[in-house]
C-alpha cells in the first residue's frame, strides 16, 4: 500500500516535537491542490532541486573561483553540505528534515557569480535602486524569476520555506528582514538550524579548501592558537598513531583470518598521510560543532519553555545556537580565515577582476538594454531597467559572466553565441 500524504503528515505529528512545522498547516502565495503523497515541504524541497537557478549554482563561486579550478567547493556543493548538516541537527532535536532540507537548498539561489565579490560589486551598481542582497535575491529566484509553472510565477512556495530563505542570518551576516515576515521576532527553528549549519559549512569547508590548495598552513594555524583546530589535529595524530601501532596489526591480522579485505597502514611520510591527517581533522571539527549545537540548543528550548512553532517565532532570542565556548573558537578560526585566505594576494587578485566583469556586464546592459536576450527585454516595461540587468548578471554563473564580458569587450568576439540567458 502507497505511503500516502496524509499518514505522512500524521506520523509528523506524533514523531516531530510540538515546537517543530508541521507540513499539513503549510501555505503557498497560490493555492494548489495537496499531491497525493509528498507532503508540501517535500514538493517545495523537488521544485528547488528541479529550478534552473539550483543547476547554476554548481558553476559559481563559493570562495575560490571556480575558472581557476576544479578541486574547489563550488556554490552547489557547499549548499548539498549545508544541507546534510542541517538534517542531521534537525533529526537529533526532532525538527522538520523536509523543510530544513528545502530552506538549505534554496538559501544561496540568489548568489551572483565570483561570490562575496560579486555581491558587493552589484550592491554598489545598484545603490540607487534598492541595492542587492543576496537573501532577497533569493526570495526574488523563487518567488518571480524561475519559470516553471503556467498559472503562477516563480516556484510558488510554502510560506515557511520562503521565511527561511528571506531571514537567513549568521554571526557575520544579518541583512534587513522583508517587511512580509518582519513582524515575527524569530525564524522558525528549522530555519534557524539552517543558519548555524551554514556557519559550519562554510567555515570548516573553506579551511579545507585553503589547506589543500596552499592558502591556509596546518602548523600556522597551530602556531596562531587557533583552539578547535588545534584539538582537531589532536584527535587527528590520535587516529594515526592507533594505525601505526602494534594493535592495528592484530587488528589487520583478524581481518585477513576473517577473509576481509586487510587495510595496509599508512606511511609515515607522505602527502596522502598528510591529506588524511587534514581530512581526520576537519571531519572531527565538524562532529564537534554540530553535537555542540543539538547540546546547547536543546537546553535553550527547554530552558524557554517552548511549546510550539507558534512560540519560536515570537521569541525575542534565537534558539538554535553553539554554546559561548565553540561560538569564541569558531570565531578565532573566522578572524584567521578572514585574514589569511579571504584577504591572501592571490583571492584579492581574482576578486579584482571579478569586479570588473561585473561591473562593466552591469554597464553595457544598462546603457543599452537592446544587448540584453530577448526575453529579458521583455521584462523591461513593467519592471525597473537597473532590477532587469542586476537580476540577469546576477543569474549567470562564472564561466557565463567571463565569457560575455569577452564577447562585449574583445575585438575579435562577435555574436551573442549561447547558454547566458538566466
Amino acid at each position: 500500500m502507497p505511503f500516502e500524504r496524509a499518514a505522512r503528515e500524521t506520523l509528523e505529528s506524533s514523531a516531530l516535537a510540538p515546537y517543530a512545522v508541521r507540513s499539513a498547516s503549510a501555505r503557498r502565495r497560490y493555492h494548489e491542490r495537496p499531491d497525493a503523497y509528498r507532503t508540501e515541504f517535500q514538493r517545495d524541497r523537488d521544485r528547488i532541486l528541479h529550478s534552473t537557478a539550483f543547476r547554476r549554482l554548481q558553476h559559481k563561486t563559493q570562495v575560490f573561483v571556480v575558472t581557476e579550478g576544479d578541486l574547489y567547493r563550488t556554490r552547489l556543493t557547499h549548499t548539498l553540505e549545508v544541507a546534510q548538516i542541517a538534517r542531521s541537527i534537525a533529526a537529533a532535536l526532532r525538527l522538520n528534515g523536509d523543510l530544513v532540507e528545502a530552506v538549505a537548498l534554496a538559501h544561496d539561489l540568489g548568489h551572483p557569480p565570483f561570490g562575496h565579490a560579486g555581491e558587493q560589486e552589484l550592491h554598489v551598481l545598484m545603490h540607487e535602486h534598492g541595492g542587492f542582497e543576496h537573501n532577497l535575491q533569493s526570495l526574488r529566484v523563487v518567488d518571480e524569476l524561475e519559470v516553471r509553472y503556467a498559472m503562477y510565477p516563480g516556484l510558488n512556495l510554502t510560506w515557511d520555506v520562503r521565511q527561511g530563505i528571506a531571514t537567513h542570518a549568521t554571526l557575520y551576516d544579518a541583512p534587513k528582514v522583508p517587511a512580509e515576515f518582519a513582524e515575527f521576532s524569530s525564524a522558525s527553528l528549522e530555519g534557524q538550524v539552517v543558519d548555524v549549519a551554514d556557519m559550519i559549512a562554510y567555515s570548516t569547508h573553506d579551511l579545507d579548501d585553503a589547506l589543500h590548495i596552499g592558502l591556509a598552513d596546518e602548523h600556522q594555524l597551530a602556531a596562531r592558537g587557533i583552539e578547535l583546530w588545534i584539538e582537531a589535529l589532536q584527535h587527528a595524530d590520535h587516529v594515526l598513531a592507533r594505525r601505526d601501532t602494534a594493535e592495528t596489526q592484530v587488528e589487520l591480522d583478524l581481518e585477513e583470518v576473517r577473509g576481509e579485505v586487510p587495510r595496509e597502514p599508512l606511511p609515515l611520510d607522505s602527502w596522502k598521510r598528510r591529506d588524511v591527517r587534514i581530512r581526520e581533522a576537519i571531519r572531527w571539527m565538524i562532529g564537534r560543532l554540530v553535537e555542540d549545537v543539538i547540546e546547547t540548543s536543546d537546553a535553550h528550548i527547554e530552558g524557554g519553555r517552548i511549546t510550539s512553532a507558534g512560540m519560536v517565532l515570537g521569541h525575542s532570542h534565537r534558539l538554535v545556537l553553539m554554546s559561548e565556548l565553540l561560538t569564541h573558537q569558531l570565531q578565532q578560526l573566522a578572524t584567521y580565515l578572514r585574514e589569511e585566505v579571504y584577504y591572501h594576494p592571490e583571492k584579492l587578485v581574482m576578486e579584482q577582476k571579478a569586479r570588473r566583469i561585473i561591473h562593466g556586464l552591469f554597464d553595457a546592459f544598462a546603457g543599452e538594454p537592446r544587448l540584453l536576450p530577448r526575453p529579458v527585454q521583455e521584462r523591461l516595461d513593467g519592471t525597473d531597467r537597473y532590477r532587469v540587468v542586476c537580476d540577469f548578471v546576477s543569474g549567470l554563473t562564472d564561466r557565463s559572466a567571463l565569457d560575455l564580458y569577452n564577447r562585449l569587450f574583445e575585438t575579435y568576439e562577435f555574436g551573442f553565441g549561447g547558454g547566458t540567458t538566466p
